[in-house]
């Protein structure tokens, strides 16, 4: 589950920056029925090995599988019918891997008479099972998020009825230990790695179906004598990758900016030859001489 959980976000994230590009397309009905799916498998996957996701990821989950969310996560019969739900509506198309026995007319008179199971059908029992058994997994660690240290009668109490003999209080505490063991098997995950590339990794980590064992809950706990320690670690988010992927970002646009010529200015027209400005010369009329101190006439 954490590798569909990282798998989904990753597609999810993609298609929500590129949507605006293809409301034109004619794929655009099929990409957004296609992200319609995927959130709904991702809702899914995050019930069942919750992590943290993007908040933009999150409160699209939240606003189209909202009430069908809520019920996976509380578990039971209640949410084992929503995953029944979304996994038929978002269910690949599954093929069979065995063809008939065309080579045996009577096996495949016994294979027309008594067709087996289509494949999205078995697939979709298998995954029921698996959701069967992490049932009781959200409200033990809703429980084990209460305590730091616990004793497992008192822990036991809390499940069954309080008004029980001491037969029955023995088998719910063995039933309790019983459902931490499935608690503990499901917050561990085969999660697949990228370093296979180096030569100091084991050489099933990088493949498609090797990989390495991971915590996938944010919840430990340890059994000592019928007393349970939990210790609950939180993850701060990290916003270094962020910040790297934007500054080679801002750098590769900033070198293509630098490699790309500077634009050439257009040729404009030759300017109209200007009018000739002198003024004529202006010519002072003849007048007559007046000598100093005389009258004018």
């Amino acid at each position: 589950y954490p590798d569909a959980v990282r798998t989904f976000s990753s597609i999810l994230n993609f298609i929500s920056r590129m949507r605006q590009y293809h409301t034109k397309s004619y794929q655009y009905d099929q990409i957004n029925k296609m992200g319609d799916r995927m959130y709904a498998l991702l809702a899914m996957c995050h019930a069942l090995s919750p992590s943290r996701l993007d908040d933009n990821i999150m409160s699209v989950i939240r606003e189209r599988f909202g009430d069908q969310y809520n019920r996976m996560v509380r578990g039971g019969p209640d949410g084992q019918t929503v995953f029944h739900e979304l996994f038929t509506y978002a269910c690949p198309k599954f093929i069979s891997a065995n063809p008939p026995p065309y080579h045996d007319p009577d096996l495949l008179q016994l294979y027309m008479a008594e067709p087996p199971l289509e494949p999205a059908q078995r697939h979709e029992a298998i995954f029921l099972a698996d959701v069967r058994t992490l049932t009781s997994v959200p409200t033990l660690r809703s429980f084990l998020k209460l305590y730091k240290s616990l004793d497992t009668k008192r822990l036991a109490g809390l499940f069954v009825d309080p008004e029980r003999d001491d037969a029955d209080a023995a088998d719910a505490e063995e039933a309790l230990i019983q459902q931490m063991m499935v608690l503990k098997l499901a917050s561990r995950s085969v999660s697949r790695s990228d370093a296979g590339s180096s030569s100091s990794a084991p050489k099933d980590v990088g493949v498609h179906l090797g990989g390495s064992v991971v915590s996938t809950n944010d919840l430990d706990f340890v059994i000592d004598d019928n007393m349970v320690h939990i210790v609950e670690s939180t993850v701060g988010r990290r916003f270094a990758g962020w910040f790297i992927r934007n500054a080679e970002h801002t750098q590769r646009v900033l070198d293509n900016i630098k490699s790309s010529p500077l634009p050439v200015a257009k040729p404009t027209a030759a300017p109209a030859t200007a009018a000739a400005t002198a003024a004529p010369e202006q010519t002072s009329k003849p007048g007559k001489t007046v000598a100093w101190g005389g009258a004018k006439s």
